[in-house]
């Protein structure tokens, strides 16, 4: 901000006085769309950003204002970089997990969450994932900062009470569970079910994820039907 504020000093002192400044109007003008992108864009991406020396960000940022973003809403803008690095950067194959993982955390942000949520754990209800919570499977673990080796991540990220966003990382049970259900079937059929699939006691698998269930009934990852 700071920076931005000065660029827009200079840009009034030049067009107010009759003497011309270093900088032209127009370059003035243009470092202020710059830095009004580089700020919002660091904000939404910086795991991102930090794999990036400054001078490759500041080309990717202007090369991205130079392709005429579509989305009035700088809120918005960042799902349309998105799209933009994933295309301009293809040999990082973990730079569109990464991106999505930071886009979803951006994105719950704007979702209204209804409260209180559900904390008591029944076996005999049905259940859903909430609206203020995504399920995402990715191919490199970027929610830790690294990019190797590949293989299956899935993660939930939900809002937080206090309306920030946070994210767990799911046993392959776990996340199996949740993407079944759907508010179709009683959780304990589920269970039921995927015990079998993983060769497990039914009564033991209930006992370990009633604690897992619990918390994510308390951040509304998952919701009663």
């Amino acid at each position: 901000m700071r920076r931005e504020r000065e660029i827009q000093e200079r840009f009034f002192k030049s067009v107010r006085s009759a003497q011309t400044d270093a900088y032209t109007n127009g370059d003035i003008y243009e470092k202020l769309i710059f830095y009004r992108f580089d700020e919002t864009l660091r904000a939404a991406y910086p795991l991102f950003r930090a794999q990036l020396s400054e001078k490759k960000w500041e080309k990717l940022v202007k090369a991205f204002i130079a392709s005429g973003p579509e989305s009035p809403f700088m809120w918005k803008m960042p799902k349309a970089f998105r799209r933009f690095a994933v295309s301009k950067m293809k040999k990082r194959k973990w730079l569109k997990d990464l991106l999505r993982f930071e886009w979803t955390l951006i994105a719950l942000t704007m979702v209204p969450c209804k409260k209180p949520r559900a904390r008591k754990v029944d076996f005999s209800k049905r259940y859903r994932l909430g609206r203020c919570a995504r399920i995402e499977e990715l191919k490199y673990p970027v929610m830790y900062g690294r990019f190797k080796p590949e293989g299956s991540y899935r993660v939930a990220i939900y809002q937080t009470p206090l309306g920030g966003v946070a994210w767990m990382a799911l046993t392959p049970f776990m996340g199996d569970l949740l993407e079944r259900c759907d508010g179709k079937r009683p959780l304990g059929k589920i269970v039921k079910q995927l015990s079998k699939t993983y060769g497990l006691c039914v009564e033991d698998a209930e006992a370990v994820l009633a604690k897992g269930l619990k918390r994510l009934l308390k951040f509304g990852v998952l919701v009663p039907k």
